[in-house]
């Protein structure tokens, strides 16, 4: 166990995906209620940046450049250079244990066991959880950082970067054209992992089943049109 103090310097690594960053970002939340002078730090991946940047609870962002070696050397001199006492690798993979290790931090905290040997890499070990244990959330994995660092009472909580103009004006441009008096539901059907798509038959069998029901909404990236007008 550790005890924070308003001086120290946290930085958290969640390099991917963007649910995972999501589920992350209670982490920081309960660090910030409990010591709202801590400064925290995330280190991130371009791709999942967006839930990052601009977040009112994170301090600084640092992107993680991909395959550009120079890049990533500069980031890491980046890093060190903000001199954070704490990392906590929440990815625990070896390319987060990685960055990590290399931030300089005097404690840098992980779970035992965890995948590609990243613990290794920790000097500050919780005890080990398996994160294929079902009967656990990951969110729930990622508060014993909380909880290592002396933060027994939390909530969970989300905070998320504020949303331009623009994109409130279409929301509610979108909103406006809706039938009130159906539910609406949101499908995103897309995802970047090969091995975790659905059919795209399967998903339109959904969407007939719906259609009259339910205000229908397919979501995605600029990558996913392509697909969704497939389903559609």
């Amino acid at each position: 166990m550790m005890k924070l103090t308003s001086n120290d310097k946290i930085l958290i690594v969640r390099l991917t995906a963007l649910g995972d960053c999501l589920h992350t970002i209670p982490l920081a939340c309960a660090i910030k209620k409990a010591y709202p002078d801590v400064f925290i730090g995330w280190a991130v991946s371009e791709k999942c940046k967006d839930i990052i940047l601009n977040n009112p609870i994170i301090d600084k962002v640092h992107i993680i450049p991909k395959n550009d070696c120079k890049a990533y050397a500069n980031k890491m001199s980046e890093i060190r250079e903000e001199k954070y006492t704490i990392a906590i690798d929440s990815q625990e993979l070896l390319k987060s244990a990685l960055v990590s290790w290399r931030s300089g931090a005097k404690n840098r905290l992980a779970h035992d066991k965890s995948r590609e040997f990243s613990y290794l890499f920790a000097n500050k070990r919780l005890e080990a959880v398996s994160i294929f244990d079902t009967s656990r959330h990951v969110i729930e994995r990622n508060m014993d950082f909380a909880k290592y660092l002396g933060i027994k009472n939390y909530d969970i909580e989300f905070s998320l970067p504020d949303v331009s103009d623009a994109d409130k004006k279409y929301v509610e441009e979108l909103i406006a054209t809706l039938d009130k008096s159906k539910k609406t539901i949101a499908i995103a059907p897309s995802t970047t992992w090969i091995t975790k798509f659905w059919t795209k038959e399967n998903w339109a069998k959904v969407i007939e089943e719906l259609n009259g029901h339910a205000n229908i909404i397919l979501t995605g990236g600029n990558g996913d049109i392509a697909y969704t007008q497939d389903i559609l």
